[in-house]
């Protein structure tokens, strides 16, 4: 199977990126056997404080532990100082996976600072310096030979390391929250994956996979009219997925630093029901 790239973005923040990121990588991890790369673009580290203990630098920013691999490799790359990241692969051209508590999952985490670094890059350096070289990074022969599937979480923002992401991905899956600034930024999102196909062949196009509602609250009229407003926008409408995300306590209660997965827990849960169906319908348009 040829590997598959999705990155979950939204310009907003707060629209659940993060848990739509674990909960894929966990889907397809856990309940499928797929090989599956995490890899944590935003420097908040939140997907990678999930998986990992993350140290603290003396300004309060997250930055990897030191890697369970490094004795291994130390007296052959003395340079190392056993941490990488995914701000790695700028900063030193190379970037070793990090194992999780799950068979089949690994994560390329966050450094905070090293990320803001890279993310400050002005326009004209954008292509040249950050997102074609971290395509070229994901698409080596050694990461198709060693994963299936690879899920990016971004930051919410408009800058280098979202179109990176989107650069290197085949598949992008926007969550959005039934409130202005998020449905807001859809249409942006919408433009910049425009723009990335513009410059990709025919047969190399970024897949849309789908919008889909998040922390949807079926109590709250104005989330049904949002929701309402969203199917009948030409632009958005289209791309709507149809299953939701509730805002459940037990989601948040899953992205407490080693909990268990909710593929792990009862099939009877309402968490459990629900995730799957949206992680299942995603994950089966980004394999088709």
């Amino acid at each position: 199977m040829a590997m598959r790239v999705a990155t979950v973005g939204n310009f907003k923040g707060g629209t659940g990126k993060t848990l739509l990121s674990k909960q894929l990588g966990e889907d397809a991890a856990i309940l499928r056997g797929l090989r599956t790369l995490l890899v944590d673009l935003d420097p908040q580290g939140n997907l990678s404080r999930r998986f990992l203990e993350m140290d603290v630098d003396d300004k309060g920013g997250f930055v990897p532990p030191i890697h369970p691999d490094f004795d291994l490799y130390k007296e052959d790359e003395p340079e190392w100082d056993g941490r990488d990241s995914s701000a790695s692969i700028w900063l030193h051209g190379v970037s070793e996976p990090y194992p999780t508590r799950f068979e089949n999952l690994h994560i390329i985490p966050a450094h905070s600072a090293d990320l803001q670094r890279v993310d400050l890059l002005d326009e004209a350096e954008i292509y040249s310096k950050v997102a074609n070289y971290f395509r070229d990074f994901i698409w080596t022969e050694l990461f198709q030979d060693r994963f299936d599937i690879v899920v990016i979480d971004t930051r919410p923002s408009q800058g280098p390391l979202v179109q990176a992401a989107l650069h290197a991905s085949t598949h992008v899956v926007i969550p959005t929250q039934m409130e202005s600034p998020s449905v807001e930024g859809l249409q942006g999102m919408i433009s910049l994956i425009s723009q990335v196909n513009a410059g990709r062949s025919d047969d190399d196009q970024l897949k849309l996979v789908g919008i889909l509602a998040n922390m949807f609250r079926t109590n709250l009229s104005i989330h049904q009219e949002f929701m309402a407003q969203m199917l009948e926008d030409p632009t958005i409408g289209p791309h709507l997925l149809d299953t939701v995300m509730h805002d459940w306590a037990g989601y948040k209660m899953s992205m407490v630093y080693g909990s268990p997965s909710l593929f792990q827990g009862s099939k009877s849960d309402k968490h459990y029901v629900e995730a799957r169906q949206v992680c299942d319908l995603i994950i089966e348009k980004v394999l088709a």
